[in-house]
């Protein structure tokens, strides 16, 4: 085997995947910008970001695929699907290659192309697939490299320069025994497939110079096209007869059912064996998004977008249309979610680590829509209909309607929305707000609503940065000029407001800010010691926990104050570091540590992201890691997670990433008011399940107990939140036997209690 390293990726090999019987992860990708199509036969292919989707044009049953299914989360580039195995072979920006088997849904990662130590990671992005016989020709920037589908290995590597040096290779075509290569802005080289020395340079020999891009064989021509859109025939003699043009630059060509497609961002040509124009398909309103890819079949031109997924065309009426892509959200990256109750709202931003909103995103301030989950389907609010509302980049539920939720513009102000519909722009003409640094721009972040239904947010670079929305849309505001360091420079993280109404800020120079209007009170908290001793005074994110305890995520390391109350005793509280004790040595719990988020769950457990490095579940005092989540054994896409919510009702908890966002449901929830709504599941449990009995919709530290219908206690434990398991053994540690058992559970005062009943088959 050469130049290879592999590995069978089985999903059960990330930990606490299968622990319960469902998997407990979930994907909430993008399917929308389409990376490469590809159509065998009655089945489409469609590569997204990270992502693909098949699709059976006969029957139209899909297929999604994702790190949830075991891809890498890794930008991919080129996908081919070989209808001979059966597999998908993906390819991606990091030379990464992964063979997915359709028959088991089994994954063979190829990792001998990312893990070339004389390669440049820069030359090792997938350029096309080649499939001739039982082997594929792979297309990188620095050579071709042939994989072996029979054993699933890396064959030999052409390099094909002078002197043996690397090349671009933009696409290969293998017509007749003899293999075309496409080196970019170069030209054409060709050599004899046969030819058992390939890998020496000099068997390959320059056909054509110029910048080319793809060479097809049609039944009767073999068909090359230039980077200019200059359509040639490529003779028997090797000389070239030119035939046409299309009217942009190509990104991709097909040649199916005896046609030739060529997509561009504005057109899709349609070309007959003769290189005859039969077809040519125009971009319009209709498709809201620029064209990548595109095949035909059966009287249909299925077109790819660069933003709006995947599109069915009438060959004979192309205004008969139909979008094919999965239901997904607008973008594959948020910038910041808020979940409750199993409905979810996401924006894409934003701006960078600096609080600069223009550098975010390419062309200024990004104009993105917002999408919601919602029973298990997305909905898209474009941009459009936002009411010119950029930069969207927080956003803040309404707890006493929950038909409303606010939405902070890193740009133009506070967004409300109304069941789902955008309702109205609090800017300079509506509110105090005021444009101090840049004419029309309004920094606005962080919106939170305190315990009288108050919406507070937060208004970067300016002296009044601190403002309140009352129920009757009143505006107050409240000046930092003797607070921050220098409020026209300071930018906010976070806020988090406390039993006290003491609104903490999290702040990108001055620290944390401890401020109360109705005790005329402001402290601050910053890395001066006795003064807050934080290890930095940018703050990146804060947490409040079941404890009063304020925990503090800066660029440099983790903190936490005690107990909030000493902002009514203590003009200058000390913040903690959490010492660990390992193998006798002190020390500190992410030491300079990038904090990105923190999280707080119903058992007073705290999740944290720490920039490349993924997430971690801590225990109430930090002193254990329960769970750490990362890239290389979770379905986590990247390692930098940017935010993590938690939807309190459900326990799961969401990690929003730089390439997508997944889910993992966990144990803890919160707990209730009642039993009201207390349930077990699954009930029965069968003989197929395999893993916990649930219980749930209990009170915060509720004794429950379980006996078989004889009155024997097989089980008792103490929930922590409003969730606890059960794993069907007894207190001997075997497996309890058919039959009815009775949970009963009460609060920790004796006096609300619920009976529940179970049924066990073996």
């Amino acid at each position: 085997m050469k130049n290879c390293t592999a590995f069978l990726f089985i999903l059960l090999n990330f930990p606490h995947v299968f622990a319960q019987e469902i998997n407990p992860w979930s994907g909430y990708y993008s399917y929308n910008a389409v990376k490469d199509l590809e159509l065998v036969g009655n089945k489409i292919l469609i590569a997204a970001d990270n992502t693909y989707f098949s699709s059976n044009l006969d029957t139209n049953q899909s297929e999604k695929k994702s790190t949830i299914e075991g891809l890498s989360g890794e930008p991919i580039t080129q996908i081919h699907y070989s209808p001979t195995y059966n597999k998908t072979i993906v390819g991606h920006l990091s030379g990464l290659v992964i063979i997915v088997n359709e028959t088991d849904g089994s994954m063979f990662y190829l990792k001998g192309i990312k893990e070339k130590s004389n390669i440049l990671a820069s030359k090792k992005r997938i350029n096309h697939f080649e499939e001739y016989k039982n082997k594929i020709y792979i297309s990188t920037g620095y050579g071709i490299t042939v994989l072996d589908m029979d054993n699933s290995q890396f064959g030999d590597t052409f390099f094909i320069g002078t002197g043996g040096t690397e090349q671009d290779i933009v696409s290969t075509s293998i017509i007749n025994d003899t293999i075309y290569a496409i080196v970019k802005s170069k030209g054409l080289y060709t050599a004899k497939l046969s030819n058992p020395f390939l890998i020496d340079f000099n068997q390959w020999s320059m056909l054509q110079p110029g910048s080319w891009l793809f060479l097809k064989s049609t039944k009767t021509k073999k068909i090359i096209v230039s980077e200019t859109g200059a359509i040639h025939e490529l003779k028997s003699d090797n000389s070239l007869s030119y035939i046409t043009s299309v009217l942009q630059k190509p990104k991709d060509v097909h040649y199916n059912e005896d046609k030739l497609i060529i997509s561009s961002s504005n057109y899709v040509d349609v070309f007959d064996e003769n290189g005859s124009v039969i077809k040519q398909l125009a971009w319009r309103d209709q498709f809201q998004s620029l064209f990548t890819s595109s095949s035909i079949r059966n009287n249909k031109i299925y077109v790819g977008t660069e933003s709006n997924g995947l599109y069915s065309v009438d060959f004979d009426n192309p205004q008969l249309v139909a979008n094919l892509t999965p239901s997904c959200p607008e973008k594959n990256r948020f910038f910041r979610i808020k979940v409750n109750d199993g409905t979810l709202f996401a924006v894409f931003g934003g701006y960078t680590n600096q609080y600069n909103p223009y550098e975010y995103c390419c062309g200024g301030p990004s104009k993105s829509g917002i999408s919601v989950y919602s029973n298990e389907k997305w909905i898209n609010l474009p941009y459009k209909d936002l009411l010119e509302a950029r930069a969207l980049s927080s956003i803040v539920l309404n707890p006493k309607n929950k038909n409303e939720v606010f939405i902070g513009s890193f740009f133009s102000g506070l967004l409300k929305l109304d069941n789902f519909i955008p309702t109205k722009l609090y800017n300079k003409e509506n509110t105090p707000l005021k444009d101090e640094l840049i004419p029309n721009v309004l920094l606005v972040n962080t919106p939170s609503f305190d315990s009288n239904g108050n919406l507070w947010i937060t208004s970067s670079r300016a002296e009044n940065a601190l403002f309140s929305l009352d129920k009757n849309d009143n505006w107050k505001s409240y000046s930092f000029k003797n607070i921050s360091v220098n409020p026209k420079e300071e930018n906010f993280s976070s806020m988090k407001i406390d039993k006290n109404g003491t609104k903490w800020l999290g702040t990108l120079k001055t620290g944390v800010i401890g401020f109360n209007e109705k005790l005329n009170k402001n402290i601050i908290i910053n890395n001066v010691k006795g003064k807050g001793s934080l290890p930095d005074n940018d703050i990146r994110s804060l947490a409040l926990d079941n404890n009063n305890q304020l925990w503090i995520g800066t660029f440099n390391g983790l903190r936490y104050l005690p107990n909030i109350n000493s902002f009514l005793t203590d003009t200058s509280p000390d913040t903690k570091q959490i010492i660990l004790l390992e193998d006798g040595t002190a020390q500190e719990l992410f030491y300079q540590s990038n904090i990105l988020d923190i999280e707080v769950d119903g058992a007073n457990n705290k999740w944290v992201s720490v920039e490349e490095s993924g997430v971690f579940l801590i225990s109430p005092d930090g002193q254990q890691t329960k769970l750490h989540f990362t890239k290389e054994n979770s379905p986590l896409p990247s390692n930098i997670v940017d935010d993590i919510e938690i939807d309190q009702t459900t326990g799961k908890v969401y990690f929003v990433t730089n390439n997508g966002t997944v889910s993992y449901q966990s144990l803890a929830t919160v707990g209730t008011k009642d039993y009201s709504n207390t349930y077990i599941y699954p009930n029965p449990y069968r003989p197929e399940h395999k893993g916990m009995v649930r219980i749930t919709g209990l009170k915060d530290k509720s004794n429950v107990k379980i006996t078989d219908i004889e009155g024997n206690l097989v089980f008792e434990n103490i929930s922590q939140g409003g969730t606890i398991e059960w794993d069907t053994l007894s207190f001997a540690k075997t497996k309890v036997s058919s039959g009815v058992y009775v949970v009963l559970v009460s609060d920790q005062e004796g006096e609300d209690t619920v009976v529940k009943k179970l049924l066990i088959i073996r």
